[in-house]
Parts: structure tokens; sequence; C-alpha cells
């Protein structure tokens, strides 16, 4: 019994469990092993509490909290009497705001109670690094069986699933490599030299998906990281030159692995804003195009621009609803079928939850930012990686519809644990 406690009680216990946890969300035919992480999360975690011998460290900073129930609150008052279907409204919040919930405060009470909070963060960065590994896995496996190099996809599922797994993955170290440079302190317990080698295999695995969202926000990552860095007083000119030189490279080497990707940009946004909409285009992926229009960046950006109409005929929101968008296509074009989304995160949820809910939104990004910002000048490394994160959900949100459901409760998890981490009065072994 001694020896069971002595292992419950190691933070390294967390890799049995929470690595899977974050790295099994949304992956297809995995929701029972999902159901038993879970399960054994909360158990730990509970074990965890009860077996505590200190007091809990006390918490600074609110102003998360206060913008985190404002948005709460605002979407059951929505949900409950602005929405369209009021009781499917509210029956679909409580479910996926729930899980939210559930993910967030499970992260929040690890690190809370944990001994020492440094094999959590390498728990949850090997929950994202999983993808990693699974996507360039996959091209051993397929040289071997001479099919060649493999795009877009995983040993686990298809890049539009994986993309934001290795971004998070990078992200973290990313993280890792500004606590080492502006506090000689970083967030995992191996070299410089480990993490600069596990970057360029999530930048690799990054280039062979060719997601388009994931290219553009590593380098928009890459370029926040180094413009935030040349705020340290010890930090000048050069790291500006080294930061423009670095983005460059890196905007040039993902561009140029996946370049076919991005041909007829101008020209398709063109034709989708000023043309009258296709009703199939709202209906299928299956649609002609003409030649010099990009298929994929032509189907975006209209439905996109039905979505940001849909907002503009209902401000106030529809209710809150996975589907929200096809519900609206269906009434709007009187079509029986509809896609689900308009492939932006950020529009759905505000035909949903409405102008004010996005707002809300917002706030409570920017203040979990503005957080991880605050942590990370005070000696922290874990509040870079909140702000990053934070950030990059945010935008992978606004660029994919791809990260509702059980693909956004990984993040809420490792969000939660890392909020607590910037605000948790600082003790030994953190």
């Amino acid at each position: 019994m001694t020896e069971i406690r002595a292992v419950l009680g190691h933070p390294a216990a967390l890799l049995a469990w929470l690595p899977l946890l974050i790295g099994l969300q949304g992956v297809p035919h995995t929701g029972a092993f999902r159901t038993l992480f879970l399960l054994l999360g909360i158990g730990h975690t509970i074990w965890l509490a009860r077996s505590l011998k200190r007091p809990l460290p006390g918490l600074h900073g609110g102003g998360e909290r206060t913008a985190f129930w404002l948005l709460t609150a605002w979407l059951v008052l929505q949900s409950a009497v602005l929405a369209h279907e009021p009781l499917l409204s509210l029956r679909t919040l409580a479910g996926d705001w729930g899980k939210l919930l559930l993910m967030a405060a499970l992260g929040w009470w690890l690190a809370r109670v944990l001994p020492s909070t440094r094999w959590l963060v390498v728990a949850l960065f090997c929950g994202a690094f999983l993808h990693v590994l699974t996507t360039l896995g996959l091209q051993p496996v397929s040289l071997a069986t001479g099919n060649g190099i493999v795009y877009r996809r995983s040993l686990l599922a298809d890049y539009a699933l994986t993309s934001p797994f290795t971004t998070t993955a990078f992200v973290w170290l990313l993280a890792d490599a500004a606590g080492r440079l502006w506090h000689g302190r970083g967030l995992f317990p191996w070299s410089a030299t480990t993490s600069a080698v596990l970057a360029l295999m999530a930048l690799a695995a990054e280039a062979l998906l060719q997601a388009k969202s994931g290219q553009v926000l590593t380098v928009v990552l890459i370029a926040v990281a180094c413009l935030a860095l040349l705020r340290h007083p010890r930090l000048g000119r050069p790291w500006s030159i080294g930061m423009a030189a670095a983005t460059v490279i890196v905007v040039g080497l993902l561009v140029m692995m996946g370049g076919s990707r991005w041909f007829g940009l101008g020209q398709s946004f063109d034709k989708a804003w000023r043309e009258p909409i296709p009703v199939q285009v709202v209906v299928t992926d299956n649609v002609p195009m003409a030649a010099g229009i990009n298929h994929s960046l032509y189907m975006r950006a209209v439905r996109a621009r039905v979505g940001i109409e849909g907002i503009a005929e209902h401000p106030w929101g529809l209710g809150f609803d996975p589907d929200v968008f096809s519900r609206y296509v269906k009434e709007r074009f009187g079509i029986p079928q509809a896609i689900s989304s308009s492939n932006s995160g950020l529009i759905d949820f505000t035909l949903a939850s409405g102008v004010v809910g996005l707002c809300l939104l917002l706030i409570l990004a920017a203040s979990l930012m503005r957080c991880g910002w605050r942590a990370f000048v005070a000696g922290r490394p874990e509040g870079a990686a909140l702000a990053l994160l934070v950030l990059h959900h945010l935008g992978r949100y606004a660029l994919d519809g791809t990260l509702g459901g059980s693909r956004l409760t990984g993040t809420a998890l490792a969000i939660g644990a890392l909020w607590a981490l910037s605000v948790m009065e600082k003790r030994e072994g953190l």
C-alpha cells in the first residue's frame, strides 16, 4: 500500500493518463478510451487533493475569472431567452460547454494539488507531441510499402484534426525557448538542444500536413514570440534582425512545402465576395472550379461571407448549437441539407451566440493572454505558454471550423492548468 501511495503521489504518474487524455481528443473511435482516461484523471486528482499535507497556494488576479463567468452567464441567458430553439440550445450548451468546464477545472485543480508541476507541463506537452510522432511515424511505414511520402494525414487522423496538435506542440517549445532566453529557465527538464530538435520535428510534421491555417499560425506565433522578447532589457536590435530573418525563412520553407495550396489567392477571394453565392457551395465540397480559382480558398471565402451575412441578420445570435450554420443556411436558401460549418469556428460561434458573445469571448482571450504575459515577465515560463496557447487557438478558431466538440476539450484542460500556474503564489518545486 505504501508503494502504491508513493507511485500515485509522484507527479510523473500523470504520464500514465494525461498525454492520452489530451492526445486522443477528437480522434475517431476513441470515445471509450477518452472516458476511461478522464475518469482516471478525476480519480487521481481527487486522491492527490485528499493526500495534500499543505495548504493550497494562494491566488492573485481575477479579471480572467470575471470574464469567463460573464461569458458563461451570457451563453445561458442567450440560449434560454433569445435563441430560436431554447430547449435545443440549452441542452447543447450543457453538453459542450459543460465538457469545457469539466476539463478546465481538472487542469486547474491538478496544477494546484501537485507537489511539483514540472511533470504536469511535460505530460501536457506529450499529449500534443503524440501527433507529431504519428505524423512523422507514418512516413517510414509508407516508404517501406513503396507508397512514398504521405502528406496531409498521420497514423491517427487527417490533417484537419492533427495540425492543431502539432502547432500546439510547437507552442510549448516556443514558450520553453522564450523562458530560457529571458529567465535562463525553460519549461522542460531537458536541454535546450533537445527542445530545438523537438521543435524541428514539429515544424517538419506541420510541413507534411500542409494545413494552411497551421502554416500561417506557426509564422505568426514565431513573430509574436520574437517581438515579445524584444521587450527584454538586455536584448536589442540584433534580435529584431534575427526575428525578421527567422520569420522570412520559416515563411519561405512552409509556403514552399505547400506552395500548390496557395495559388489563386486574390482571384478566389474576389470571386467569392463579388459574385452571387452558388447554393451548392453551402451544400457540398464537390463543386467544380473555373481555371485559376483555388477550390479550398474560394469555398472558405464564400462560406465566411454567408456566415457574416447571417450575423448581420441575427446580431443577437440563433442559439448555442454546433450546427447553427447548417440551420441558418437551410432556412435562408430553403434547402433540405447543408454543410455544418462556415469553416470558421469564430463565425459559427458568433452566429450562435451573437455579437455580445463574440465580444465576451475576445475579452476572455485577451485577459488570459495578458495574465500569461504578466506571469512570464515575473519569471514564469508557464505564462508564455498560456499566452501563446490562447493566441494559437483563437487564431485557429477563426481560421478553422474544426475545433468544436471534443477537440477543444483538451485545450481547455491545458489552458486551465496554465492559468492556475500563472496566478498561483510561487512555491518550491513549481
